[in-house]
């Protein structure tokens, strides 16, 4: 693991605003205590109440601090590194390591090698008391909705049925399909019936009417929808992970309280990438995360109004030691941060499918179990980047390939990465064609996200 430089500090912060406030905490007399060895620097932030407990490994780099910033690194872990750099004489060296720190620059080089799977000790003596376990708890569909909310949502099931019959019988080429006030009454009227969900996406498919393949976009959302209605209709008839799944889509919300309080999975978190999309007056966020010892994928998915900035940043090309907690359905993926605890350099190639044969079955038995999967994760080993009249694809050691939704000159930044050569790639597959949005080759990480 090569030693942090200023340069690498520096684009480790997570906006530009966490770097300037870094600048202010790099001064001495911010802080109690400053110590450190040539590999780990720690030292006590001073406030009004108690001092925030700060610590930085110059290896990997990571960091750590208790403040309660949801900014990764946070201010005071930028200044305090950046002050080995610009004021090395404000630190003690040569003293014992806290007993805390120790465990903590143990617990990462094992998490490292993949060979331990604990979560990174605390500072506080509390914290380094092993935690009970919890159970995952049952969840039922009460936990979301009233039943007063869930006689709505049957009633407004039963007249999009009866609407979507209506319009399948008259054609999409007719008036009413191509009525846009004719759109936005259903979508209200689902509001109203609590189908929220439902009615969010009426509205984004009544503004791509007239649009290239409109058609066939709207055929696919009619039968989701249908889909969507006959579960809501029949919803105790369902398993408890099918009814959450259909309630979560229908609109309602899992309660994050409720969620924090499940075991979730302690790994390092490998940030693939992010990818951003709008919907009507939101921004919407997904970013990608891969457990390096789970081997599981998590989406997080994050909504901010206009252009306000989201509350969280993810850098992709990092990896952070947490907990992930999966929301509860049918085949988990969208999952919430539930700690975050350290930062590490280097974004190591996932572990994927080698055959594309095998993804395609894999992902049958998906579908089968959440039939609205929409951005769904691939990796792929060994597949290399061609072009057939115009169409990029990743094509596999069998000659099987797949299309990629890559425009202008982003086919050929894919060929220049893999160097003529078989390369990892991870992206979203949305059924027809994967975003590919990281890439390693010779284990280094590349940035893609070249839709």
């Amino acid at each position: 693991m090569a030693l942090l430089t200023l340069e690498k500090l520096q684009s480790l912060a997570p906006d530009p605003v966490s770097q300037e406030r870094a600048k202010q905490c790099a001064a001495p007399f911010r802080w109690q205590l400053l110590e450190g060895t040539e590999r780990v620097l720690w030292g006590e932030f001073k406030t009004p109440v108690d001092p925030f407990y700060t610590a930085v490994d110059l290896q990997g780099p990571g960091f750590k601090c208790s403040c309660p910033s949801r900014k990764f690194p946070c201010k005071h872990a930028l200044g305090l590194a950046l002050m080995i750099f610009q004021k090395p004489d404000a630190f003690s060296f040569g003293n014992n390591i806290p007993e805390a720190i120790e465990k903590w620059i143990a617990g990462r080089d094992k998490r490292k090698e993949g060979i331990s799977s604990a979560a990174a000790p605390s500072f506080s003596e509390e914290e380094k008391k092993p935690e009970p376990v919890t159970e995952a708890k049952k969840w039922t569909w009460d936990m979301l909705v009233a039943a007063n909310r869930l006689d709505d949502m049957k009633q407004g099931a039963y007249e999009l049925n009866i609407w979507l019959k209506d319009l399948i019988g008259r054609g999409l080429a007719s008036a009413d399909a191509l009525n846009h006030e004719n759109w936005n009454f259903i979508s209200k009227r689902m509001v109203d019936a609590k189908l929220s969900g439902i009615g969010r996406r009426m509205r984004i498919l009544a503004d791509r009417i007239g649009q290239d393949n409109w058609q066939e976009m709207a055929l696919h959302e009619i039968g989701q929808w249908h889909l969507l209605a006959g579960g809501i209709l029949k919803l105790e008839h369902l398993e408890d992970l099918e009814q959450m799944e259909i309630l979560q889509l229908a609109g309602a919300n899992v309660k994050k309280d409720l969620l924090m309080e499940e075991p979730g999975i302690s790994d390092t978190w490998q940030i693939l990438g992010v990818s951003m999309s709008m919907e009507e007056s939101l921004t919407a966020r997904r970013t990608w995360l891969y457990g390096y010892r789970s081997e599981k994928f998590a989406l997080i998915l994050d909504f901010a109004f206009g252009s306000a900035p989201f509350d969280v940043v993810y850098k992709a090309g990092t990896a952070m030691e947490g907990m992930v907690v999966f929301y509860p359905g049918t085949f988990p993926i969208r999952a919430l941060v539930k700690t975050r605890e350290s930062v590490l350099e280097d974004v190591l190639p996932v572990k994927g499918f080698k055959i594309l044969n095998q993804f395609k079955n894999y992902w049958k038995k998906a579908i089968a179990s959440n039939p609205w999967l929409s951005q769904f994760p691939l990796a792929l080993e060994e597949v290399s980047p061609v072009q057939i009249e115009n169409q990029w694809f990743l094509a596999d050691k069998e000659g099987t390939a797949i299309p990629c939704k890559v425009e202008g000159l982003s086919g050929w930044k894919l060929l220049s990465i893999s160097a003529g050569q078989p390369f990892t790639v991870f992206g979203e597959w949305d059924g027809k064609q994967v975003l590919p949005l990281a890439a390693w080759q010779d284990d280094n990480y590349f940035e893609l996200n070249v839709g």
